[in-house]
């Protein structure tokens, strides 16, 4: 009498087969949401530029208009480092810096807040200026 314990090959090699196809399905997938979520985080950033850029503005604000005799200038620059150094932003962190060994950061390119003065409405327009890469420098998003 036969024992028939086992796998026979053929079912083996289905199964791998099967595994495969649906692995090689799933690959596009991932990589289309690793780089709508690198996206995201920049978008995160430059709202929190623009924010960071509004207390900015409020705690420097008559420093600002003291330094061009009693008014706000038309346009004024808040560069990211000015952020970072008064202490309203932090350093940008890409969470996913290694995948499968290779670095995947987004750099962030010329990051800068033109902050734009309305002196006889008295209101202020905030636009942020920065471009996303990845690091094979492809471009994954720009803000004006």
């Amino acid at each position: 009498m036969k024992n028939n314990n086992g796998f026979t090959l053929i079912e083996l090699i289905a199964v791998i087969a099967i595994t495969g196809i649906v692995s090689l399905m799933m690959i596009p997938s991932l990589n289309n949401m690793l780089s709508t979520n690198s996206t995201r985080q920049c978008e995160y950033y430059a709202k929190a530029m623009r924010t960071a850029a509004k207390s900015y503005i409020q705690k420097e604000g008559p420093d600002i208009k003291e330094a061009n005799n009693g008014s706000y200038p038309s346009t004024y620059i808040i560069s990211l480092n000015d952020l970072i150094n008064s202490g309203y932003m932090e350093i940008y962190k890409d969470d996913r810096t290694k995948i499968n060994g290779a670095n995947t950061a987004t750099p962030i390119i010329d990051p800068v807040v033109t902050v734009s003065f309305d002196n006889s409405s008295k209101t202020q327009t905030y636009n942020v200026r920065m471009f996303c890469f990845t690091t094979a420098n492809r471009l994954l998003k720009s803000y004006f």
